[in-house]
């Protein structure tokens, strides 16, 4: 679920056209739908082992249980003046309610909804809801920081589980050694270590990795960091 109401985005990964985003998240919490209407299924692109996904077997894919289905719930393609006027004028109920059904309606084994960086209204809100955190921070000290304060906020309030990513680490450091330091920094398990690739900056939010780099080192630390998040879901 793309839970950045002022600053949509994830469509875009997905190529979703805009005619395909009449239902959202926005729609959902403003009573305009039922939260039930909005998902839209993207099927996986065939790749190297598309073979596997056609006979039902993992291969050497991502070890997930074929066919897996994957939903996108699209915040809104509105205009930015409505989203201003709009963002924090919603029933938080309503929310909570609407996660549970759509959780149970599609027996989903994982439910995830990607907010804003720091402790704006929308985070909060899914940060109270939510049954683990997934932080995802680059080595930026301003980042670790913020990171650390957001992990101390998911435990004030109570939130179960709390993990941390580190995204984009350059070349050349040791992933053990930037692994233990930021998790003694922000006092937190880091899960996974996504290395930065030329690749992933080519893209410009025009498609998913993953389909298109199968084989690329970045995919196979994504591949781990999904088992870690099932693994414990």
């Amino acid at each position: 679920i793309d839970g950045d109401i002022q600053g949509p985005c994830q469509h875009f990964l997905f190529n979703l056209p805009e005619e395909q985003t009449v239902c959202s998240l926005y729609d959902f919490l403003h009573g305009g739908s039922t939260l039930r209407e909005v998902p839209v299924y993207v099927p996986p692109k065939p790749g190297k082992n598309s073979e596997a996904q056609e006979s039902g077997t993992n291969g050497d894919s991502d070890g997930l249980p074929e066919p897996w289905y994957l939903y996108l719930v699209p915040s809104e393609t509105i205009t930015p003046s409505s989203r201003v006027r709009v963002a924090a004028s919603y029933d938080v109920g309503r929310l909570r309610q609407g996660l549970n059904d759509f959780a149970e309606r599609l027996a989903l084994d994982v439910l995830v909804v990607d907010t804003p960086a720091g402790l704006g209204a929308a985070t909060m809100t899914i940060l109270a809801l939510c049954d683990q955190l997934l932080a995802v921070l680059t080595l930026d000290r301003r980042e670790v920081h913020g990171s650390s304060i957001t992990v101390g906020v998911a435990r004030e309030l109570e939130v179960p589980k709390t993990k941390m990513v580190i995204n984009k680490a350059p070349r050349g450091y040791d992933p053990e050694t930037i692994g233990r330091q930021v998790a003694v920094s922000c006092g937190c398990e880091v899960v996974a270590i996504l290395p930065y690739a030329d690749e992933i900056a080519s893209l410009e939010s025009g498609g998913l990795f993953t389909q298109r780099y199968p084989d690329h080192p970045a995919t196979w630390s994504m591949h781990k960091l999904l088992h870690s998040i099932l693994a414990t879901a």
